[in-house]
């Protein structure tokens, strides 16, 4: 389920699919909006899948938008520990 809040941020809520699939609705929307500021919901991941999931999709948004974030609502400050040494910078954890 995608749902777009407003021109200059973007919500993507997460079902719990394969990290593959998730990984890649995030990268299309990335490629296909202007989403400099994002806000992903991933509470619905487990927390392999959150990291995963967290981890590579910054990586890519941080390629086409160095000065941009995401903020990942999450459900556990665990994703944000496991994650904190690939953070590039452009990573808000929500609780």
């Amino acid at each position: 389920m995608l749902q777009i809040i407003s021109p200059k941020d973007s919500k993507i809520i997460l079902e719990n699919n394969t990290p593959q699939k998730n990984i890649d609705m995030v990268k299309e929307h990335i490629k296909l909006c202007n989403c400099e500021h994002m806000t992903v919901d991933i509470t619905r991941l487990n927390l392999m899948d959150a990291c995963m999931v967290s981890t590579l999709c910054s990586a890519e948004h941080y390629v086409k938008y160095p000065q941009g974030q995401i903020k990942w609502i999450v459900n556990t400050k665990d994703i944000e520990n496991f994650t904190s040494a690939m953070d590039l910078g452009n990573n808000k954890f929500i609780y």
